[in-house]
Order: structure tokens, then sequence, then C-alpha cells
């Protein structure tokens, strides 16, 4: 079932109350033709990605998705599947701390707060809907 920009917004609503987001939509960059070539849209590829830059090649690869994986909250379920029912379109989820940025990645669904003054520099990547797994930490 298809899911749109307002399923997100009443989600996210429900999941954060007393604080105002606003949620938005942008191209999605990695829907771009040319970037149609790129290894890390491949589960394996972006999974080993991470695993070599937060804990080492040393460290087995089920070891590091158990010790990374978190449950998505349920905004974060919804606003996963926004990104899969439209891939060609990022979504912008922010408030006065945190400014939120999910998109379609290939394989799976990237989810990232990708300014260091709006709660990160992180980024984790989700196939199932369910969990994610941090990938990058600046």
């Amino acid at each position: 079932m298809p899911v749109a920009i307002a399923d997100v917004r009443a989600a996210v609503l429900r999941g954060n109350r007393g604080d105002c987001y606003q949620v938005d939509v942008s191209p999605n960059e990695y829907a771009r033709p040319d970037r149609m070539d790129d290894p890390f849209r491949k589960w394996d590829n972006i999974l080993e990605s991470g695993r070599s830059y937060l804990v080492g090649e040393q460290v087995p690869m089920e070891s590091f998705i158990r010790t990374h994986r978190t449950s998505l909250r349920p905004w974060q379920k919804v606003a996963v599947a926004f990104c899969r029912s439209n891939p060609d379109q990022a979504l912008h989820i922010e408030n006065a701390r945190l400014c939120w940025v999910f998109r379609s990645r290939g394989e799976f669904v990237e989810l990232g707060l990708p300014y260091h003054d709006s709660g990160g520099e992180k980024y984790w990547v989700s196939r199932d809907g369910v969990t994610r797994i941090l990938i990058d930490v600046d």
C-alpha cells in the first residue's frame, strides 16, 4: 500500500508529542540516473563499509550487526515505508534540534542526521523497515 506525505506527517505528530516538526520532500539524489552504478546501493556493500569504518574488518559481521542494530520508532517505520513507496523523493523531518533525512538508496533506505548542529552526523540503514543499523558517526 502506498504511503503518502500526509501519512508521514500524522505519524511524526503522534510519535513526537510536544515537538513541532516540519515534514517536506525534495528530489532524491540517489535516484538520479548517474548514481545507478554506485556500489553502495547494495546492502552487503554498505554494511561492509559501516563495519570497516566503525569497528574494523576484524570484527565479525554478525557481531557488528548485533551491536549496531536498533528498532525503528513507529514514525520512522512510516518514513521508511514512504521512501520505499516514493524512491525518487527524499524526506526531510525537522524541528529546532534535529534534522532527519530519509531516502531510498538501492536495496535499503538511508536514515541520516546529516548536520553536526542538528543531531548528528550519523547515518543508519534499514532494509526490513523494522530495524536500523548504524553505519556512520562523524
